[in-house]
């Protein structure tokens, strides 16, 4: 359901095993807007769009995104160059299932593995680590975890962990260092206060709404 964050309808079509009928449904936010859809529709037996059979095996889940304003407009309604596209999307898988690629699973955009990012600079498989150089990694200051109770019932609760990490003095900017261009490609801001992240189910997503800023000695 990510995907609805950049384009305006995902399909999906899946299978278990090589010799079972495809499966497909979909979610169309044009349908909603129009009332014609109100519940996503159960799977149904389909075959795979001719031109995507090569991106799948034999068996496996394939996700189409199409009508894909966020990815072709700005914010501001003009047009996206490709190349910023690719980086931005690239950098976003990297993120987001930083989890699912460190644990092994491989994930390709036009034939170039990602490899995962990590904004807590505690992974050892990410692009930094593939020189076969033992690069610094974060130092943990902070993990706990807490119960958090559920908003739309309050009588259950989810577990909620919080990790803070130092970055290593190589992976930071500091002021006066705007030609840093390592800080720069690994992202890490010169600005002491940086979005919140929140990983679910080994997803991550970034928040806008707090901060939290470690300082030497405090």
């Amino acid at each position: 359901m990510g995907g609805i964050s950049q384009a305006r309808r995902i399909d999906i079509y899946s299978r278990q095993t090589p010799d079972a009928a495809w499966l497909h449904t979909y979610i169309d936010l044009d349908e909603i807007r129009d009332g014609g859809m109100k519940y996503i529709p159960d799977p149904e037996t389909t075959e795979l769009p001719t031109n995507c059979v090569d991106l799948v095996g034999p068996k496996g889940t394939l996700v189409v995104w199409s009508k894909t304003d966020r990815l072709e407009e700005t914010e501001a309604g003009g047009g996206r160059r490709a190349d910023s596209v690719r980086t931005d999307l690239v950098h976003y898988m990297s993120r987001t299932f930083r989890k699912f690629l460190d644990s092994g699973i491989l994930i390709e955009f036009d034939g170039q593995k990602v490899l995962p990012h990590d904004p807590l600079f505690l992974m050892t498989s990410t692009r930094f680590h593939q020189d076969g150089q033992s690069d610094p990694v974060g130092e943990v200051k902070v993990n706990e975890h807490f119960d958090f109770p559920v908003p739309s019932d309050p009588a259950k609760k989810s577990r909620v962990h919080v990790t803070l990490t130092f970055l290593p003095k190589d992976f930071r900017r500091e002021r006066g260092q705007s030609k840093n261009e390592f800080a720069k490609e690994v992202s890490v801001p010169s600005t002491p206060l940086r979005p919140w992240r929140v990983k679910r189910r080994s997803r991550l997503g970034v928040g806008r709404t707090c901060s939290v800023t470690l300082r030497q000695g405090r």
